[in-house]
């Protein structure tokens, strides 16, 4: 799978990637995560492992990311081991004017035959439950940095 997307938001880079790699605001962007806790001691890094627990149609779904890539401001990647698939999630962040542009990559690897056959629903089911969280990430941050300004 190559699931790609990409948004500006209107607010500066450093406070895009502090926001977006702070577990606790996990909720507010993925639209299916009800919660997440850091496991491993220590600041966000490689290797890092999170707990993550989905709600999908009723049922409670925990499951551990570990983080692939991180980069202060640059790049944050993190893998989910999920029902013989690795689901890879990339993001590459880099200065607009005042803003900043994500770049996201959803990549998804079969582990096994059975996986491989079934892997195009399982990408239509990562698609619809990811394609909007740059967008709610942008309003989110976009509202919050103008409510800032405010004060």
């Amino acid at each position: 799978m190559a699931f790609k997307l990409e948004t500006t938001i209107d607010v500066p880079l450093e406070k895009v990637f502090e926001f977006m790699t702070d577990t606790k605001n996990a909720p507010d962007i993925y639209d299916y995560v009800v919660k997440t806790e850091k496991v491993t001691e220590g600041p966000i890094q490689e290797g890092t492992e999170i707990k993550e627990v989905k709600e999908i149609r009723g049922r409670e779904i925990t499951s551990t990311l570990t983080v692939l890539a991180y980069t202060l401001n640059e790049t944050y990647a993190f893998k989910n081991e999920v029902n013989g698939y690795t689901v890879e999630y990339q993001y590459t962040l880099r200065p607009n004017g005042e803003g900043t542009t994500i770049e996201f990559n959803g990549i998804l690897r079969p582990k096994g035959i059975k996986s491989f056959f079934f892997k195009p629903m399982f990408e239509r089911i990562i698609k619809t439950e990811d394609s909007d969280h740059l967008d709610r990430l942008k309003k989110l941050l976009e509202k919050k940095d103008k409510e800032e300004e405010n004060i």
